[in-house]
């Protein structure tokens, strides 16, 4: 015995369940993203970069036997008999490495002490 009326009749509602299912949970998700949006660029926007000063960083010229980290930490080299600077919080990096990670940030790539 089959009942035509009655399997029409739970597909329809099947259909509007889902279509009422996928738009709430689309409206809810939307309203997550914009309230996530507007919070993100107060809070987590980057800090300003250093454009003048990084030349006043001591240099200086590492020793083969010396206790300083064997890696530079952003280019991941060895840190090789030559020119280093070591910045404010006591780490040290390559001339060159240092001086381009401060055109896009003003913290250590280590430990993110300011460096103003």
């Amino acid at each position: 015995m089959s009942y035509p009326g009655l399997t029409f009749a739970l597909m329809v509602g099947v259909a509007i369940g889902t279509a009422i299912y996928y738009y709430f949970k689309s409206e809810n998700t939307n309203q997550h993203y914009q309230y996530r949006n507007q919070d993100s660029y107060d809070c987590y926007a980057p800090p300003p970069a250093i454009s003048e000063g990084c030349d006043t960083l001591p240099s200086t010229k590492r020793r083969r036997n010396s206790n300083v980290p064997q890696n530079c930490t952003i280019c991941l080299d060895k840190l090789k008999s030559g020119k280093t600077r070591r910045i404010s919080c006591g780490h040290i990096f390559h001339d060159n490495c240092i001086t381009m990670w401060f055109r896009t940030s003003h913290t250590c790539p280590n430990c993110r002490a300011e460096q103003l």
